[in-house]
């Protein structure tokens, strides 16, 4: 063991009872741990971000990690850098730990990995990219190494990270692209990292901590949109069951003829109280998911209800959310999971209240609210041929960049005419909601989208997706 970090040690312990093991363990000392977990966990997540976001022209190159490490050794990033390196450096002999080194660790280990191995599938997988005309081989290569060797050392995770998210960004060429189904299995491996990190640097940092954080981080993902809808609007009139012909506007479930999704729509309208309240019960009660064993299933298992209710009526699946629920059900259920969490005390389990509620500002949690309407604008994309053909380009077309240009992307940028709602059907203007609401027949609505509607013609935005669009094809036809 080297020097420096006997020194380390020797201050970590230093410290009052602020590493105790969990039969000592007050509720001090377990604050303390937390609060220094959250006060790196939350500019390290922020900065993980901002320096994995490349220049647009890096991606062009062959290998994005090799310009990702030219980009970050020049400027402020070199300081960060160095400094990354001199703790490895000191903390040389306690590096590659094993996760058996981590006395109780297997839970963590098998939800740790898991995301990883999700990201790893999801971003290794994607289809060859026509817009930037690069497979990026390699850098798939390597990302799969390094998580094989993070099955094997935790440390990897870190160095997982720095190959995944540059790798991400990449769908970030084209405006558009949402986090929204990768930032939960990203931030649980984010925190996982700040969490080891402490572990190596003070030997006693105990595995319930890092339990206790990524249990409420999760819920979090789920209280800050269920919080959002708590509205009276959202509650009494907001329509659902609207999601689904929107959806079909857009191209989801196009098999089916509109008599069909008439006929399912108007079945749903008859539940839609049900619907709601189900979501705000899944949504909302995530607050209380550390309250005791049983709840610590019962919402997970909502949640996953939840995810397959959202993919059969708009099409968006947030798989690696429910896979990430469907474990943490088991994790909680087995003896050697997350059950040595319970019983929690009234202390602790106010603590994950907080942590809950106001993860929007630590933990960032998307909040995905709106008000449900009976507008939504389609938009379809043509390809003329030589010939005059014509041929429809559906959003699989446009792989690896298809979430562009399905629900959630919106082109409403190329009309000059004014709109009420997003490409979902929603809209967050209330008043807007209020009016389409009530609105009778289509010339109601027509009137509403003159006095209410926004023109968002963006010349600007035309221009970069008119350049995608040639880009793209110029390379499908060669």
């Amino acid at each position: 063991m080297s020097e420096k970090s006997d020194i380390f040690r020797a201050a970590s312990r230093s410290l009052p009872n602020l590493w105790q093991e969990k039969e000592k363990d007050s509720f001090l000392s377990f604050l303390l741990r937390i609060s220094l977990v959250l006060l790196i966990y939350v500019p390290f997540d922020r900065l993980a971000m901002y320096l994995s976001r490349l220049p647009p022209e890096i991606y062009f190159e062959d290998f994005i990690i090799w310009s990702f490490l030219k980009h970050i050794s020049s400027g402020p990033s070199m300081f960060l850098a160095s400094a990354a390196f001199l703790l490895c450096i000191v903390f040389r002999n306690r590096l590659l730990v094993g996760w058996h080194d981590l006395n109780g660790s297997n839970p963590i280990r098998m939800l740790v990995i898991a995301c990883a191995f999700l990201l790893t599938w999801r971003y290794t997988s994607y289809d060859y990219n026509l817009f930037l005309d690069q497979p990026h081989y390699l850098d798939r290569f390597l990302l799969i190494t390094v998580f094989a060797l993070s099955i094997w050392r935790p440390i990897f995770l870190s160095l997982f990270l720095a190959l995944l998210l540059p790798i991400v960004w990449q769908l970030g060429t084209f405006p558009g692209f949402s986090w929204a189904t990768t930032y939960l299995p990203v931030r649980i491996i984010t925190l996982f990292c700040v969490f080891l990190f402490l572990k190596i640097v003070f030997d006693r940092f105990s595995n319930l901590d890092f339990i206790f954080l990524v249990s409420t981080l999760v819920a979090s993902h789920y209280f800050a949109p269920g919080f959002a809808k708590l509205t009276p609007e959202w509650v009494i009139n907001d329509r659902l069951y609207l999601f689904l012909p929107a959806a079909y506007t857009n191209g989801w479930l196009s098999t089916f003829s509109i008599e069909t999704i008439e006929r399912a729509t108007r079945a749903l309208s008859y539940v839609n109280v049900p619907l709601k309240l189900f979501t705000l019960v899944a949504e909302c009660g995530a607050l209380t998911l550390l309250w005791n064993r049983l709840t610590s299933k019962i919402f997970p298992a909502m949640w996953v209800i939840l995810h397959i209710g959202i993919f059969l009526t708009s099409g968006i699946f947030f798989w690696m959310w429910m896979f990430i629920d469907l474990l943490l059900i088991y994790l909680f259920f087995v003896k050697n999971g997350f059950r040595g969490l319970f019983p929690i005390s009234y202390a602790k389990f106010a603590v994950s209240l907080l942590l809950i509620a106001g993860g929007i500002g630590w933990y960032r949690p998307g909040v995905r609210a709106w008000y449900e309407g009976p507008v939504s604008y389609g938009y379809r994309f043509e390809a003329l041929t030589g010939d005059g053909s014509t041929f429809e380009l559906t959003p699989g077309f446009f792989a690896p960049y298809e979430n562009h240009f399905t629900v959630g992307a919106g082109f409403s940028f190329l009309s000059s005419e004014p709109t009420l709602a997003n490409t979902g059907g929603g809209t967050f203007d209330l008043e807007v909601f209020k009016r389409f609401s009530k609105a009778p027949s289509i010339d109601q609505l027509e009137k509403i989208e003159r006095d209410l509607g926004t023109v968002h013609l963006n010349p600007k935005k035309v221009k970069e997706l008119d350049s995608f669009l040639r880009r793209f094809i110029e390379n499908w036809n060669q």
